[in-house]
């Protein structure tokens, strides 16, 4: 998920972050004439992992196990921030399920699982890892000739320089 940025007032009208209601949003852009869309998803995993607090939580308990790095007896107790986002990435499952049936659609999903929302410090780790990816995405495409059929492209082969964009002779 991306950073969420508070919600704006204009005119009277409250703007927020499209991703709070269509994380990945394909349906909408093949509503708008998109013939091939390539959705990519860069959402985090949802840990679903059930967790009992029991009957009620002590706000004193609360504060006292976030301030204890050993007292993490039921896991983690999610903020608000926590609470929001997965509320974000739970509305959005629809979405992403349908973006993954659509007619069109090329749905990718970088392995980022290993980074969060806050790691700006590893920004150029991250762009290589889903620029990596990327490569092999087109490489698998162009295999099973995904980008000859949606977007009339073909690879240079380096050792031939035969493909789209090969150097002709010319005066």
């Amino acid at each position: 998920m991306e950073c969420r940025k508070p919600p704006i007032c204009d005119h009277g009208n409250m703007l927020l972050d499209g991703g709070y209601i269509n994380n990945l949003p394909a349906d909408i852009m093949r509503s708008l004439g998109a013939q091939t869309i390539i959705a990519v998803d860069v959402g985090l995993a949802d840990d679903t992992s059930p967790v009992n607090y029991g009957d009620s939580i002590s706000g004193w308990w609360v504060l006292l196990n976030r301030l204890n790095p050993f007292g993490q007896i039921y896991g983690r107790i999610p903020g608000m921030a926590d609470i929001q986002s997965r509320l974000t990435h739970v509305s959005s499952v629809k979405q992403l399920e349908e973006a993954k049936s659509i007619e069109g659609c090329l749905y990718i999903h970088p392995p980022i699982t290993p980074y969060t929302v806050m790691d700006f410090g590893k920004f150029r780790e991250i762009v290589d890892v889903g620029y990596k990816f990327g490569q092999a995405v087109v490489q698998q495409w162009h295999k099973d000739g995904t980008l000859a059929r949606r977007f009339g492209v073909t690879l240079v082969d380096p050792a031939t320089r035969r493909g789209f964009g090969a150097r002709r002779a010319s005066i």
